[in-house]
C-alpha cells in the first residue's frame, strides 16, 4: 500500500482546494477581458449541474475562476475577482450516467450514490439534491436510446422511472465538448520494480490484463515490455467502476476497437462497451469502486492493482499521486514497434490531430468518438468530455449564465493560451483546437435562448 502526499478526500471542496495540492494550480495571467452583462440581482444567480466525476475538478476550478467562487474556495482569477460576478455555479459529481439521467429528466437525480462527493458550499452535502437543474456533463455521448428519450420520453434511465420528452419544452439539446482527455491507467507501485520512466504495457498485454487473461505481474510479456524485468510476482487486481461511468465508456470503447484479432485470441476483449459492463473475470481479481476518487482509493489500497481514471486524480497533477502506465499506440502496433506513450497533454493533442467537427442531425450536437487514434505519438485511450445544455432556459439570468460560460471556455486563441485552456492543462486535460472552439463558441453565442420561443420551446 502506498501513501500519497495529497489524498483525494470525500468532498469536492477539499479536492478542488486551491491549497497545497497541484489540483489548485490556476493560471497566473491577468483576468480575461469579457463583456459582463449588467445584472440588477443583489446576489449572484445560481446555476446547478453535475455528472462526470472525471471532469468534476476541472468544472469546479472553471466555475471558481469565471463566476463567484463557492466557499471555501479562493477566487481563481489572478486578480482575485470573478470574470462575471453575476453568477455562481454548483457542480455535483454524480457520475456521467446519473448526470445524463438528470439532464433528460430536467431535474436533479435522487439516485446519487452516498459515497460520491457532492459539491456544496463549505463541504457540506445538505444542498443536494439541488433545487433545479441547468446542465450536465458526461464523458460518454448520449446514446441513440437517450436521444430518443429526449425527443419522445422514456422510462428507466439511470434510476429515473419515467421521463417526459424534453424537446417541445426545451428545444434542441446542446452536446458540446469541454476538453479532450486521456484515460490514464494508474497502478500501485508498492513492491514493483519498474524503470525510471514507469511501467510499460504493450497492446497485447493491456488487453490481456483487462480481459482477465493475464493475472500476474511476472508474466513474460510484461517483462519484455519492461527491459526483461518482471515488475513483481504479485497477482494483478483490476479496480473498476461500480457506477454508470463515462470513464468506463471511454476505456471500453478503446478496448472494443483495439483488442481484436490479437496474436493471442485469449486477450481479445469480450466485455462490450458502455458506462457499465460485465468485466471478464477468468478467475482474476476484480474490485468495483464508485466514482473517480473511489477508483484511486481502490488502487491505493490494493498492492498489485491497476485501474483507470481521468488525469485530475493521478500524478503529475496530484503531487505524490499514483503513477500511470505508458501504453503502445496504434501507430506503433501498425509498424510493429515496441514503443510506449504516456498520457501527457501533448500525446492527447496528438490523438486529435485532423479530427474535425462532425455534422449531426441535431445542429447543436457535436458528439463524436475517437476509440483508436492512428496518429504517431498519440495516447490511445482518449475522448472528449461533453457539456449537455438546453436550447431554452426559463429566465434571462439562467440563459445568460449558461451561454456566457460556454463562450468563455471556448474563447478563441492559440491552444493553451486562454485562461480556460490553462485551467484545463493544470488538470491534465488537452484544450480544444481553434476549429472546435469556434464551433462551440458559436453555439454559446447564437443558440441558447430565453424561452418561450414560438415554434422552438415552451418553457
Amino acid at each position: 500500500m502506498i501513501a500519497v502526499a495529497v489524498a483525494l478526500t470525500a468532498t469536492l471542496a477539499a479536492c478542488s482546494g486551491h491549497g497545497t495540492s497541484s489540483n489548485g494550480i490556476l493560471p497566473t495571467t491577468g483576468a480575461q477581458s469579457v463583456h459582463v452583462h449588467p445584472d440588477s440581482s443583489p446576489t449572484p444567480t445560481a446555476l446547478y449541474g453535475g455528472g462526470s466525476s472525471l471532469a468534476a475538478l476541472l468544472y469546479r476550478q472553471d466555475f471558481d475562476y469565471y463566476g463567484v467562487a463557492l466557499p471555501p474556495d479562493a477566487q481563481g482569477a489572478s486578480n482575485g475577482e470573478p470574470i462575471n460576478s453575476n453568477f455562481q455555479y454548483y457542480y455535483a459529481s454524480t457520475s456521467s450516467g446519473v448526470g445524463r439521467g438528470a439532464f433528460l429528466a430536467q431535474t436533479p437525480s435522487t439516485s446519487t450514490p452516498a459515497s460520491n462527493p457532492i459539491y456544496c458550499p463549505n463541504g457540506v452535502t445538505t444542498c443536494y439534491p439541488y433545487p433545479i437543474w441547468h446542465f450536465s456533463d458526461s464523458d460518454a455521448i448520449l446514446s441513440a436510446t437517450e436521444e430518443s428519450c429526449y425527443y419522445d420520453g422514456c422510462s428507466n434511465v439511470d434510476g429515473e422511472t419515467t421521463i417526459n420528452e424534453a424537446y417541445t419544452v426545451r428545444g434542441y439539446y446542446l452536446q458540446v465538448p469541454i476538453v479532450t482527455t486521456p484515460i490514464t491507467i494508474p497502478y500501485n507501485p508498492s513492491g514493483q520494480t519498474v524503470g525510471a520512466n514507469g511501467l510499460n504495457l504493450d497492446r497485447n498485454v493491456l488487453c490481456g490484463i483487462e480481459e482477465g487473461a493475464i493475472t500476474n505481474w511476472d508474466n513474460a510479456e510484461i517483462a519484455t515490455d519492461n527491459g526483461g524485468v518482471s515488475p513483481s510476482s504479485q497477482p494483478i487486481t483490476r479496480i473498476v467502476r461500480a457506477d454508470s461511468s463515462g470513464t468506463t465508456a471511454l476505456l471500453t470503447a478503446a478496448l472494443v476497437a483495439q483488442c481484436v484479432n490479437l496474436a493471442n485470441s485469449n486477450y481479445d476483449w469480450t466485455g462490450g462497451t458502455g458506462g457499465t459492463v460485465t468485466w471478464p473475470n477468468n478467475n482474476s481479481n476484480v474490485i468495483a469502486e464508485t466514482g473517480s476518487s473511489g477508483m484511486v482509493t481502490g488502487v491505493e489500497d490494493n498492492d498489485g492493482s491497476i485501474g483507470y481514471v481521468g488525469p485530475s486524480y493521478v500524478a503529475p497533477v496530484v503531487s505524490g499521486g499514483l503513477p500511470t502506465a505508458n501504453v503502445q499506440d496504434q501507430y506503433q502496433v501498425t509498424n510493429n514497434k515496441l514503443k510506449f506513450v504516456a498520457p501527457s497533454i501533448t500525446n492527447t493533442l496528438n490523438a486529435f490531430k485532423g479530427i474535425g467537427v462532425p455534422s449531426n442531425a441535431d445542429p447543436y450536437d457535436l458528439g463524436d468518438t475517437n476509440p483508436n487514434p492512428a496518429q504517431q505519438e498519440a495516447y490511445p485511450i482518449v475522448g472528449w468530455t461533453w457539456f449537455l445544455g438546453y436550447q431554452c432556459y426559463n429566465t434571462a439570468h439562467e440563459t445568460t449564465g449558461v451561454a456566457d460560460f460556454v463562450k468563455w471556455w471556448a474563447t478563441g486563441g492559440a491552444t493553451g493560451s486562454t485562461p480556460a485552456d490553462m485551467v484545463a492543462e493544470a488538470q491534465g486535460f488537452a484544450p480544444l483546437d481553434s476549429t472546435w472552439k469556434t464551433a462551440v463558441h458559436n453555439i454559446g453565442k447564437n443558440d441558447i435562448e430565453h424561452g418561450p420561443v414560438s415554434g422552438v420551446c415552451s418553457i
